[in-house]
């Protein structure tokens, strides 16, 4: 998500909008497109989640890309702390398996 809401946003900020209708290609899944035809461009839709969009403008599109990108990146952190505590957890197992079958540490082995 992170790469694609990054090169929207590169998007929204460099874009000149065309004056009248916009023409364009939207993927319908497993790079099928058609052909589409936005009759105003001054207005996006952003997918909020649970299937719901709104439509903004491209500055409101920018603040609510800024904001998930914030939240993904929090996320991110967060899934990050976790599985270095569950990475060691698994290492303390690993030496109290590794004591209790040869009677020391294989960390005391290295």
């Amino acid at each position: 998500w992170l790469p694609c809401l990054t090169m929207i946003y590169f998007y929204l900020k460099v874009a000149e909008l065309p004056k009248g209708e916009l023409r364009t290609k939207v993927d319908l899944g497993c790079n099928f497109y058609v052909e589409a035809k936005v009759p105003d461009p001054k207005h996006v839709c952003v997918a909020v989640g649970f299937g719901f969009y709104v439509e903004c403008t491209h500055e409101e599109a920018l603040a609510l890309i800024d904001k998930r990108v914030a939240l993904l990146n929090k996320r991110c952190d967060q899934l990050t702390e976790d599985s270095s505590k569950i990475k060691a957890n698994i290492r303390v197992v690993l030496e109290g398996l590794g004591e209790l079958q040869f009677g020391r540490s294989p960390a005391a082995e290295a």
